[in-house]
């Protein structure tokens, strides 16, 4: 049997979160890129631009991203010294509200892209709020029943 000290698992689990937040990132980097480079003018969905929508959503969830991985370094740090539970509802609500944003946004995103033409759903712009809305969605509901196994109902990371 394979026993692991807390440095380890802490040290583990940082390198996991640094790799995840590498990959979740990088739909949200290509949506700004794309964001910032492409003017095609597709319409929106009421007050919504195409391009603002992909910088909206790119950038929300970079800077949720980085909070996450903040939260889980601050956990690790933490839970050195504790007895391997760690206080993090204020952090667990701001990444939470900002989930049921990004589901929200890429919902928008899906209406916004049904409602393209043929000939703007096939411009990098129509291509990326789809693949972003759905990478988004799918992702969404990942986290949401994968985290609650995680943290309790009183905010308290299980470790």
């Amino acid at each position: 049997m394979l026993h692991t000290t807390k440095v380890e698992r802490g040290a583990s689990a940082i390198i996991f979160v640094m790799i995840w937040a590498a990959i979740a990132m990088a739909v949200d980097i290509a949506a700004v890129i794309i964001g910032f480079r492409h003017t095609v003018s597709c319409g929106g969905v009421g007050d919504v631009d195409p391009k603002e929508y992909l910088l909206i959503g790119g950038f929300v969830n970079i800077a949720a991203t980085l909070m996450l991985v903040g939260m889980v370094c601050l956990v690790v740090a933490r839970s050195r010294g504790e007895a391997g539970l760690v206080h993090v509802a204020p952090f667990g609500f701001l990444v939470m509200l900002t989930g049921l944003f990004t589901i929200a946004w890429a919902i928008v995103g899906l209406v916004m892209y049904g409602r393209f033409s043929n000939a703007c759903q096939d411009t990098p712009m129509g291509k990326m709020i789809l693949s972003w809305s759905i990478i988004k969605i799918v992702t969404g509901v990942f986290h949401s029943i994968s985290s609650r196994s995680t943290i309790d109902e009183t905010g308290i990371i299980k470790t």
